[in-house]
């Protein structure tokens, strides 16, 4: 399902957003090691130095602390209330990011160019969902509100048509035409898309690309998938890559949201709008898990 942000949440989602990659970049590069001599100590939790140097190595700077702090914050909040994020949770979550892709290779390549590994993402994930729990700590959301949301947004929450995509890439329109012919004359599209195509990604795959719902960011030849019936091959279509033949497995319809279907969706957003920001909950919680910086370099002067 696709959801379209109401202007008045998307500031706070990227607020969020904005704050999970500061952590993320520090997550990814810092390791787990035990040194003896703490750097800052958050309540009963220290900081070593050699987690510190291993965060950034070539540039161990205050603000590479802080990260580790506002993760070592976040931790010790979530021991302190018991919260626990179940693995079935992160699942549907890494699931989301994954179907994003359309194609779990695609998926695959932008987390390694990342640096990231299955387990790093995980970790966020799992740190996102705390925050996301004490942000909206104390936070209640009726069934009155979440139906006069749904009525008043009911557009945000419809289900876009979506298509299970192929495609061959060819070097000329007049290569692209004669494979039509042959697939128009009963050669498999998968087999054609195998020994013809350019794309080394989707090409042994027999063209397949993925999963795509309908909407904003397309390129002209994915878009044209949604004027296609199954089993149907489109004309060439050139861009700056070549000519492209397109066809579809499957086509869903696109599928107005009902408000039961709907329910938890508009209970997000609702608590969203009301949720506190990531650096209200790190300044609460600087209170609670007294913060002690006790390298002096990292210290304010005097």
């Amino acid at each position: 399902m696709e959801i379209r942000t109401p202007s008045g949440t998307r500031p706070k989602l990227l607020i969020i957003a904005a704050w999970m990659i500061s952590l993320m970049i520090t997550a990814v590069l810092s390791p787990r090691i035990e040194g003896s001599l703490p750097v800052a100590t958050v309540g009963e939790h220290k900081i070593t130095r050699a987690e510190l140097e291993g965060a950034l190595p070539e540039r161990v700077t205050k603000e590479t602390l802080t990260r580790l702090i506002d993760q070592m914050l976040i931790t010790a909040a979530a021991e302190k209330e018991g919260i626990q994020i179940g693995e079935e949770t992160i699942d549907a979550k890494y699931k989301e990011l994954q179907d994003q892709f359309g194609d779990p290779g695609a998926f695959q390549e932008a987390l390694q160019a990342t640096g990231m590994t299955r387990d790093d993402l995980r970790r966020e994930l799992r740190l996102e969902q705390i925050m996301t729990r004490l942000s909206t700590d104390g936070i209640t959301v009726t069934d009155q509100e979440i139906e006069a949301y749904f009525a008043s947004h009911q557009e945000l929450f419809t289900r876009p048509a979506r298509v299970l995509l192929r495609h061959i890439l060819l070097p000329s329109e007049e290569e692209a035409l004669s494979w039509r012919d042959r697939i128009k004359g009963g050669q498999p599209f998968a087999e054609a898309a195998q020994e013809a195509s350019k794309d080394e990604a989707t090409a042994s795959k027999g063209g397949l690309v993925g999963s795509f719902e309908q909407g904003p960011g397309l390129a002209a030849w994915q878009d044209t998938a949604f004027s296609l019936n199954p089993g149907e091959v489109s004309a060439p279509i050139q861009d700056e890559g070549g000519y492209h033949l397109v066809s579809i497995d499957n086509f869903e319809e696109a599928k107005p949201a009902s408000l039961e279907e709907s329910r938890e969706t508009v209970k997000e957003f609702i608590l969203t709008e009301k949720s506190r920001s990531p650096q209200e909950v790190l300044t609460g919680l600087r209170k609670e898990f007294p913060v002690v910086l006790r390298d002096r370099k990292f210290r304010e002067p005097e």
